[in-house]
């Protein structure tokens, strides 16, 4: 609504001409704060600013109907003509609409001619805008490589995120292994403790059932060893009472034989 009001306030301000007759100018109507340039470009220097709402009168327009030469409050250049606009009917139309219905010429662009023609004497014919024509080019190459370069950074960058996020997720994973073979060892150990718990428990218990028979087998031992320390103790005895009877024996019959050899030497003597 807005634009249509200073479309209209435009129209009736300069007087637009009826559509559908063909003149070597027309009038547009600014929509927004536009840069009036040396040359149909963004590369071109800036001349000045059309400010939002004005009419601009419109000479001819590029192949397309993309750049357009406009004169305003003195000045000759060249605006984007998507922020142009005509009416029909009282209806607000884009210029790379409007321009092909009510005729706007198609013109050629040459950089040298147009400022040879409008620009001579203006105090950037020479010094400003011929030099800022190729300020501009060398701006435009400048974002480029500067466009190139945080390109290469936020590669960079990505690459070091990635390899962060590797070395992260890899060192993740390294824990994780780790982890889950302490894990392993541990149950391992566990297990084989348990094992062990169990074969000792089992050794015990066998021990516990052992232990009856072994004591009834040492005390047979012992009670054989009893007994025959016994038998020998016995043996030992009767050895020794044979011994001495043999001896009272001896003694007995020695004495015997004395007495009988002494009478015989006595009555061999009394003979």
């Amino acid at each position: 609504m807005r634009m249509k009001a200073l479309l209209a306030a435009g129209v009736v301000a300069v007087g637009m001409s009826v559509p559908g007759v063909t003149q070597a100018q027309e009038v547009a109507q600014v929509t927004v704060d536009l840069n009036l340039r040396v040359g149909a470009g963004t590369d071109y220097g800036i001349i000045t600013t059309i400010p939002s709402g004005v009419a601009v009168t419109v000479y001819g327009c590029t192949s397309g109907y993309s750049w357009c030469d406009v004169e305003w409050d003195g000045y000759r250049g060249w605006v984007y003509s998507r922020y142009l606009a005509g009416t029909v009917g009282g209806e607000v139309v884009y210029w790379t609409t409007y321009a092909p219905r009510i005729g706007i010429p198609v013109i050629s662009f040459s950089f040298v001619d147009y400022h040879d023609r409008w620009y001579r004497g203006r105090p950037w014919h020479r010094h400003r805008h011929w030099r800022g024509h190729w300020r501009d080019r060398r701006e435009v190459r400048r974002e480029i490589r500067r466009d190139r370069r945080e390109a290469r950074r936020d590669r960079r960058q990505d690459r070091r995120a990635e390899r962060r996020e590797t070395r992260r997720e890899t060192r993740r994973d390294r824990r994780q292994d780790r982890r889950a073979e302490r894990r392993q060892e541990r149950r391992a150990e566990t297990r084989q403790q348990r094992r062990r718990d169990a074969r000792q428990q089992r050794a015990q218990r066998q021990q516990r059932a052992q232990r009856p028979r072994a004591q009834r087998q040492q005390r047979a031992q012992r009670q054989q060893r009893a007994q025959r320390q016994q038998r020998a103790q016995r043996s030992n005895r009767s050895a020794q009472r044979a011994q001495r009877g043999g001896q009272r024996a001896a003694r007995s019959g020695g004495g015997q034989r004395a007495a009988r050899g002494g009478g015989g030497r006595g009555e061999r003597r009394g003979g």
